[in-house]
């Protein structure tokens, strides 16, 4: 009995890093999709808008094949620049937020792809700035600002690239109490489609800030947007990225109830109190690291634990992403 309960867990750890395994390469692909068109933004722009199109179209068609989305956490891969990762981020994170607020097919398209190009103009922005690891000098801040200005020029240009992602492109920093930029837009001012994509870019913002003594874990960066950010964003968005995110989010180390130290590896929208914990366990060799579904145990989780006061043997073993990218799971066909 002992040994086909083994069996049986070895044989779900397969499937999962099975699972998880081509979740990766498709995340992969579409990374490497995103860093084609960008590249040819400048010299065949219509032909970059047709791709992104592309890659948006198979996207949501996979998305909207299943009722619940089980978001992973993938491994960071060092090749692609941190731009790429961000588009991608936000993109899935902003269709989330649509499929959730039952927005049709074509919606959740015109929301990836605003999310796609939102940051473009960055592109006019000396990397000097848009790299630099302490706080900007207001002269340089008031450069980055200059982002989404550049980014419409941008985009008026392509011909096929629809009005409301150039809306997005110039509105992705306006915010609800007239405090955002460029024009200080309030409420309804804001473009509904802009008002998705600006709650998932303020996350992975704050998941991913350039400077290190402003970076936020994910559950850290949930819980300031739930404080800090109503004024600021729409609130039936805000709480859709938090409750899909769950409470631990990918991505969060955890202590469990039988004391036990782990990863949030991924969660499903359909049991987000049960996210996929990979454990740390001394015994096991690091790559057959067990991981366990809370929803099939007794334990539950006790606390969150920064990755920082980690000891370095269990840091090394879970290795927390310093770059926190998801991408959901696609249903096998």
């Amino acid at each position: 009995m002992l040994w086909q309960e083994k069996q049986k867990r070895i044989e779900e750890l397969s499937a999962y890093r099975r699972k998880v395994s081509r979740c990766e390469k498709e995340f992969d692909r579409s990374l490497a999709r995103i860093r084609n068109l960008m590249t040819k933004l400048r010299s065949r722009p219509e032909q970059a808008a047709k791709e992104a199109q592309q890659l948006v179209d198979d996207i949501v068609e996979s998305l909207l094949s299943q009722d619940d989305v089980t978001l992973h956490l993938m491994g960071s891969k060092t090749e692609f620049e941190d731009l790429y990762f961000h588009c991608l981020n936000v993109s899935i994170l902003a269709m989330m937020i649509a499929k959730a607020k039952g927005m049709d097919a074509a919606s959740i398209k015109m929301v990836a792809m605003g999310a796609l190009f939102h940051d473009i103009g960055k592109a006019k922005i000396p990397s000097a700035i848009l790299r630099k690891a302490t706080v900007l000098t207001e002269p340089e801040s008031n450069y980055l600002k200059l982002h989404t200005k550049y980014g419409k020029d941008i985009a008026i240009a392509i011909d096929t690239l629809p009005e409301e992602v150039i809306t997005v492109i110039e509105q992705h920093h306006e915010l609800l109490d007239g405090t955002g930029y460029p024009n200080g837009l309030k409420g309804k001012e804001i473009d509904a489609i802009t008002q998705i994509v600006s709650v998932a870019n303020a996350f992975d913002n704050l998941c991913h800030h350039q400077n290190p003594a402003e970076k936020k874990i994910p559950y850290t960066a949930l819980s300031y947007l739930y404080k800090k950010g109503k004024q600021h964003y729409n609130n039936e968005n805000l709480n859709i990225l938090i409750k899909y995110m769950g409470v631990y989010p990918p991505g969060t180390v955890v202590k469990l109830s039988n004391d036990m130290v782990g990863l949030v590896v991924s969660i499903n929208s359909g049991s987000l109190l049960n996210p996929n914990v990979l454990m740390y366990d001394p015994t096991v060799p690091k790559l057959q690291a067990p991981i366990i579904a809370l929803e099939n145990k007794d334990l539950k989780i006790e606390s969150v634990i920064h990755p920082e006061r980690l000891p370095e043997e269990i840091r090394e073993y879970l290795n927390p992403r310093a770059r926190i990218s998801y991408y959901f799971e696609e249903q096998a066909n």
